[in-house]
């Protein structure tokens, strides 16, 4: 009988832990963006809790370069199986590299180059190249076989409708290509449980890619001991002065490998990138206080942000 009175009060407490979890990330995430003119969406789910938590994680946003990590995933999926090495080479022309858009690959190779495929996919998601982003779906069988490899694991309300190159060309195309942070949650819950990738050398390559990413101000209010594996997305501004998607999603994670998940979506911002990145700065200093820093738990959010003049937003 006594210990059947400990599990149940071990269990209450559990419970009343992960709502008072609950009720601090969404109060703290909900000041954060108060009087702000813009739409979030947001969803974090820790691993070790099972414990999920959102704000409109069922609304659709664009994901701008988002994109790009399930479209390397499902090329992964492929190297997987043998239909690739990652040390294939690949021939690019200039064709291959046109000027009107982001790509780190054509200011390096004007003229064009070989790169191996795991080069190509370092930079389409460490420096969000887009180029280097068509030349994945090319080799992933277009953007429908992409969308279908999700669709067979399950992962819902992730849209990829078009390449980059057909999205530099019309800002409203960026509209069909849009996840809500719930499904994403649920592509990145898949990911790290080896769902979508076996563990082992491609998996360890995917996250050692994510671990370098230079786009993005998240990692900016985070300590030194948290790693953080993440792509990010940025629309630009158009001529109302309107930001239509500015997003980071990914991983975090401390030394004693305590992971979450986590899906930042901003739209319809008229705040600008700047205070963009720093809302992004400080939902990520929420997360850290509540799931890693055990000092500072259920104690008022200290919002101390690094290195704001510099931060780098990728396409």
């Amino acid at each position: 009988m006594k210990k059947l009175i400990i599990l149940i009060l071990t269990l209450q407490f559990s419970l009343l832990t992960s709502l008072a979890q609950q009720s601090l990330i969404a109060d703290d995430v909900q000041e954060v963006i108060q009087d702000k003119k813009l739409k979030l969406g947001f969803s974090v789910y820790d691993f070790s809790s099972n414990i999920q938590i959102s704000i409109n994680g069922q609304d659709p946003f664009p994901m701008q370069s988002v994109y790009k990590l399930p479209i390397a995933i499902s090329v992964l999926n492929q190297v997987s199986k043998g239909m690739y090495s990652l040390n294939d080479t690949i021939r690019l022309t200039p064709e291959d590299l046109p000027t009107e858009t982001h790509s780190p690959i054509r200011d390096r190779y004007p003229n064009g180059t070989s790169l191996t495929l795991q080069e190509i996919i370092r930079y389409t998601l460490a420096l969000s190249d887009n180029n280097g982003c068509d030349i994945l779906i090319k080799k992933g069988n277009g953007v429908g076989k992409i969308e279908e490899y999700l669709r067979r694991h399950k992962i819902e309300n992730i849209f990829i409708k078009n390449t980059e190159r057909e999205l530099q060309s019309d800002w409203n195309f960026q509209f069909q290509n849009t996840a809500t942070p719930n499904a994403t949650i649920d592509l990145l819950r898949k990911l790290n449980q080896n769902v979508l990738l076996p563990s082992g050398e491609v998996f360890d390559f995917l996250w050692d890619v994510m671990k370098n990413t230079t786009t993005g101000s998240i990692r900016d209010s985070l300590p030194e001991n948290v790693t953080i594996g993440y792509k990010t997305g940025y629309s630009g501004i158009n001529e109302s002065g309107e930001i239509a998607a500015q997003n980071c999603v990914g991983f975090m994670e401390d030394e004693k490998g305590h992971r979450i998940a986590v899906a930042i979506y901003i739209t319809d911002s008229q705040e600008g990138q700047a205070k963009n990145s720093i809302i992004m700065a400080q939902i990520g200093k929420i997360l850290y206080d509540i799931f890693f820093n055990s000092e500072n738990q259920g104690k008022p959010i200290n919002f101390r942000i690094r290195n704001t003049e510099k931060h780098q937003i990728g396409n």
